[in-house]
């Protein structure tokens, strides 16, 4: 094939697809067309995180001016889950979705069952009339496909999901977006304000990479407002004041997911990293802020009074205290304090604290080691430096350096 369909200003993947298999000889039934698109499946995670993309770009990248990484960070929802999962995390999450033909939602633990996710895509009709205009038709934009999103950011109307005909139902199909249905959908504004904000910081997570709701302490301005009571979380008083906090609200499926919330405000204060829903965690974090705790600096904390100090070796603020805002997390199992310390050099390490009759018990792992000491890693491989030299050069052991090895050479054979 030595043709493609031409390539739209924040059009998801799905769309590109859609209008690959329309404008091309391949048929939508047939499993030429389905293995050329990367999957055998076609369901609402393909909308969002599709899998197989490196399939795609290896049978598109001698006539089409596009990168895996460019297609992930531009045509799918990845960086708009970016905020909410680990950096060792992203690694698989990208690797899958090159390589991999299964579920990435599944795969990587994303909340599922907790979202909204449409089984066809969704689209504004004022933008897709704007785009007809501009552009001859219309598609489907990346940000309308955010779960739970309701509303067009741009326009304050709400969304119309595309509803493919009864004849089309069977078998694993993409749908194009055509002016036909774009000019008979219903445009109906929103007149909820909190709707509008959520949306629009749900936009934003798409575009703002540097943003992670994991460093907002909750644990400690609950604490320092009073709803832990001998190390337990007082859930039934948290979310009566979150649902209070909401009580003006009067659209629909809002107020429905604020009702719903006792199942997962507890979840998000205790193991934010769990709750890897953006919806939820816009929604809360709005309720935190108006709040306005500040930790009081008479409060005994866990970890001592901040700042703390940063263990990266090559890294000038090394032994310094540095890191002044730190995530800490109550795990009631076994009533240990576990907080997450991130250096602005990338290191992220984890010190936990347990309070027995015993004694005090702390444990310190680092979990990160940051874009810093990997790069100073690669210029000691260059070298010729031996293990041992690299592991006292970088404060670390021998274990550690033959792993992040191990790791360089498994990377280069993903991306050869």
């Amino acid at each position: 094939m030595n043709y493609f369909t031409s390539i739209y200003n924040e059009e998801c993947l799905y769309s590109i697809k859609a209008r690959l298999l329309r404008d091309s000889l391949y048929n939508q039934t047939s499993g030429a067309g389905l293995y050329y698109l990367g999957r055998f499946k076609v369901n609402s995670t393909d909308i969002e995180l599709p899998g197989g993309i490196g399939d795609l770009y290896s049978e598109t990248a001698h006539f089409v001016n596009w990168t895996i990484n460019g297609i992930i960070n531009n045509n799918t929802l990845f960086p708009f889950y970016r905020a909410f999962i680990s950096a060792s995390k992203h690694d698989d999450i990208l690797s899958m979705m090159t390589k991999s033909q299964i579920n990435v939602h599944l795969a990587v633990g994303l909340n599922v069952n907790r979202t909204n996710r449409c089984r066809y895509p969704m689209y504004c009709a004022i933008c897709s009339q704007l785009d007809i205009q501009e552009y001859g038709e219309p598609f489907f934009r990346r940000v309308h496909q955010i779960p739970n999103i309701q509303i067009c950011p741009d326009h304050d109307c709400f969304l119309s999901r595309y509803e493919p005909p009864i004849q089309q139902l069977k078998g694993f199909n993409y749908y194009f977006l055509d002016s036909i249905k774009v000019n008979n959908a219903t445009t109906i504004f929103n007149t909820c304000q909190v709707l509008k904000e959520v949306v629009n910081e749900l936009n934003t997570l798409v575009s703002n990479y540097s943003f992670n709701y994991k460093q907002i302490p909750y644990t400690e301005i609950f604490s320092s407002k009073g709803y832990f009571v001998n190390g337990k979380l007082l859930r039934k008083e948290v979310n009566e004041e979150f649902v209070k906090f909401y009580q003006d609200v009067r659209n629909g499926y809002l107020k429905q997911r604020i009702l719903e919330s006792y199942s997962w405000v507890g979840d998000l204060i205790l193991n934010p990293e769990r709750v890897l829903n953006p919806f939820q965690h816009v929604l809360f974090n709005r309720f935190v802020s108006s709040l306005d705790a500040r930790l009081s600096p008479k409060k005994e904390h866990p970890f001592g009074a901040g700042p703390w100090p940063c263990f990266n070796k090559v890294c000038n603020f090394y032994l310094k205290l540095t890191i002044e805002q730190i995530s800490v997390v109550y795990r009631k199992s076994n009533n240990r304090f576990v907080g997450t310390f991130t250096c602005m050099c990338g290191q992220t390490y984890i010190k936990s604290y347990q309070k027995s009759e015993s004694g005090n018990k702390e444990q310190f792992s680092i979990i990160e080691r940051g874009e810093l000491w990997l790069g100073e890693l690669d210029k000691c491989l260059k070298v010729g430096m031996s293990v041992l030299e690299i592991a006292r050069k970088l404060g670390t052991n021998n274990s550690v350096i033959n792993k992040y090895i191990k790791r360089k050479s498994l990377n280069k054979e993903i991306t050869s």
